[in-house]
């Protein structure tokens, strides 16, 4: 059953991980995945790859979420790349 399937959903630190396993799980829940993390942005794209290879839409942006980035305009770009991709 694929409860979130036409949503978006946000996956942070995607690298490795918790991060990289729920990544991948949402991966098979969700149609549309925004993946982020702060340090590895190759190892972070390959999630991005093997979502859409599963026949998502997935997305990677730089992001270190521990900080204020929630507050940013970055965060507000992002919301609105998002509701795009629904």
């Amino acid at each position: 059953m694929r409860r979130f399937h036409g949503k978006t959903a946000p996956a942070a630190g995607t690298v490795q991980g918790i991060g990289r396993a729920m990544a991948l799980c949402l991966a098979e829940e969700v149609a549309n995945m925004v993946a982020d993390d702060r340090a590895n942005v190759e190892a972070a794209e390959e999630v991005v790859n093997t979502a859409t290879a599963m026949g998502q839409e997935a997305i990677f942006r730089k992001t270190e979420v521990s900080t204020v980035v929630m507050l940013s305009p970055e965060h507000g770009r992002l919301r609105r790349y998002m509701r795009r991709l629904r």
